[in-house]
């Protein structure tokens, strides 16, 4: 089962989806925090797009909420990447 942080609403967004575009940045990081996913993307399948909550703030002009997104994406893929290098080097 879900946790109740990832369901969705009829447009296949998720709390921190909305909480994106529509609220403050505080509750964006109260969201993350509480292990809100900031990768998934819209799950509706009448819809082409399927934007992150990054893409969402940032086409809102929610400047402020989209760098804070992009910034944990940036540390994610850091994070990744440093894992696969050390990975090398072991071998």
């Amino acid at each position: 089962m879900a946790s109740i942080i990832e369901l969705t609403n009829k447009q296949g967004q998720t709390p921190l989806h909305v909480a994106s575009f529509r609220a403050a940045i505080d509750i964006v990081q109260l969201l993350k925090n509480a292990g809100a996913d900031h990768t998934a993307t819209e799950k509706n399948s009448r819809r082409l797009s399927k934007d992150t909550a990054e893409v969402m703030a940032a086409n809102m002009g929610r400047d402020d909420t989209a760098n804070y997104l992009k910034s944990l994406n940036v540390t994610l893929n850091t994070v990744s990447m440093a894992a696969k290098l050390k990975k090398k080097v072991a071998a």
